[in-house]
């Protein structure tokens, strides 16, 4: 794929989908009316969910392949927590996967480890997989469009290529 840089009116555009309902719903998802604490994103984080929730509301787009990165506490997680809720508020969770490198990790978010979503043992050779991990794997991934992949930080080049390569079977 390629990438684009883009200038801040890229990111102030209103994405004009013809469907009011989701333009709602996007509004409210940023307003805080899904959130447990109410809580409203800022400005760099509304910008980060409209990217995502106008990409998954257009019918018919390529792969999105998008970064969110920061410091911790700049809100990541609020982020994340606002794409679950649009999809959950879309009836589409299934549509939406969040994983992470290490159990801890997972568990703060509500997923799973990548190890145990797409069958990878670090004590095998990722070339070697059995047909009832290809199973699992693909009973995993039913339907998922999308995947979250947390604290990606805390993994290696040798790491990502191993998840591409198991997500390519």
């Amino acid at each position: 794929g390629n990438v684009h840089i883009v200038d801040d009116s890229f990111f102030n555009t209103k994405f004009n989908m013809h469907n009011d309902s989701l333009m709602t719903l996007i509004t409210d998802v940023v307003a805080g009316k899904f959130s447990e604490q109410n809580f409203a994103l800022n400005s760099e984080q509304e910008r980060a969910f409209r990217i995502i929730a106008n990409y998954i509301s257009l019918p018919h787009q390529k792969q999105l392949l998008m970064y969110l990165g920061g410091m911790g506490g700049t809100g990541k997680t609020e982020v994340l927590k606002s794409v679950l809720a649009y999809f959950s508020e879309r009836n589409e969770s299934y549509r939406f996967k969040v994983v992470a490198p290490t159990g801890s990790a997972a568990a703060l978010i509500g997923g799973n480890t990548y190890h145990a979503v797409i069958g990878i043992n670090d004590r095998q050779n990722i070339d070697t997989i059995s047909e009832a991990t290809i199973g699992k794997v693909r009973d995993n991934l039913k339907g998922v469009q999308y995947i979250f992949l947390d604290e990606v930080s805390m993994l290696s080049c040798h790491d990502l290529a191993k998840i591409s390569k198991r997500l390519a079977i």
